[in-house]
């Protein structure tokens, strides 16, 4: 009598054996996304290109704050047979057709013009309003207001709000304050959650928040946001650790209510006033600006110009 149980057993095994096979000569096919951006520094184009999208982030926002101004963050997928041994050669391969994209899209002349554009603008100071938010938590001992603080002094630095004097000064206050807490012990539990956070007004002037787990969800809803023209805050990011896996729920409403605590008031209103409607030579220039780079160099990069107009000037 047959054993259907042996069979099935065999059958299974069977299947993964020649599965395993079939992935070691490269019939099965596997993904690869990356991320990317261009810019210009030093006389040249440089790229920045990884599987890593929240690295691609936190590195638009560095060269933000040296005043460089890269491309929008680019993603590019590819499907391929991937053999045993040849991960690493494939993804190159898939990072560098991205890095060819970006070339085709944004020339050397294009990123040198709009940086040396962007580089020219100045915006109305606000060092008054910064430096009053940082006096008032001076002292605070509060790591979570130290970290909205060098936030907003950053937002205020990219938004040209601020000189470079200013943000330095700033930033030295910053590091003080920072060394006040850096021996603070912090209670660890079993299980371990990161959030973040932002704040937005949306197109009826509501306060809302938005909130993810993931550092690239939080970066994407940003952009995403900005691009409808609403005013959106620093990201609010929080470690919390708990002990049972039902209790997430629960800690992700209490990071939401501490970061709504922290932002209404005074911490928003300067946002806002960062993200006002800036006092320009009249929208009619830009309109002309935008034509002319849209007619030399193509949509692409017509599109990162109008996007930091948005971001840096708010029109």
């Amino acid at each position: 009598m047959t054993d259907l149980r042996k069979m099935n057993a065999f059958r299974d095994v069977q299947l993964a054996e020649d599965f395993k096979k079939m992935a070691e000569l490269g019939y099965l096919d596997q993904e690869y996304t990356v991320y990317g951006i261009v810019y210009w520094k030093d006389g040249i184009r440089n790229y920045m290109i990884s599987s890593d999208e929240a690295q691609v982030w936190e590195q638009v926002k560095n060269l933000l704050l040296q005043n460089i101004y890269p491309s929008p963050v680019k993603q590019l997928t590819k499907i391929c047979h991937v053999p045993v041994g040849e991960e690493e050669r494939i993804s190159t391969e898939v990072k560098l057709a991205l890095a060819c994209k970006l070339n085709n899209e944004y020339s050397a002349e294009a990123l040198q013009e709009i940086t040396g554009v962007l580089q020219s603008f100045v915006n109305e100071n606000m060092f008054g309003a910064i430096e009053d938010y940082c006096k008032n938590i001076e002292g605070c001992f509060s790591a979570d207001k130290i970290y909205l603080a060098r936030a907003l002094i950053e937002l205020g630095y990219i938004h040209k709000n601020i000189t470079e004097v200013q943000y330095m000064e700033l930033m030295q206050w910053l590091k003080y304050e920072e060394k006040n807490i850096e021996n603070d012990i912090i209670r660890k539990d079993a299980i371990e959650k990161s959030f973040y956070t932002l704040m937005y007004s949306d197109s009826k002037g509501r306060k809302k928040l938005a909130t993810n787990a993931q550092k690239d969800w939080i970066y994407n809803k940003t952009a995403q946001l900005m691009q409808k023209g609403l005013i959106v805050s620093p990201f609010f990011a929080s470690t919390y650790w708990y002990r049972y896996h039902d209790m997430l729920e629960q800690v992700k409403k209490q990071h939401e209510e501490k970061t709504k605590n922290l932002m209404e008031g005074q911490y928003f209103e300067i946002v806002e006033k960062i993200f006002a409607p800036k006092k320009t030579g009249g929208i009619e220039v830009y309109t002309i600006l935008l034509e002319t780079y849209k007619t030399r160099y193509g949509e692409s990069v017509y599109e990162m110009l109008q996007m930091y107009l948005r971001f840096i000037l708010s029109i």
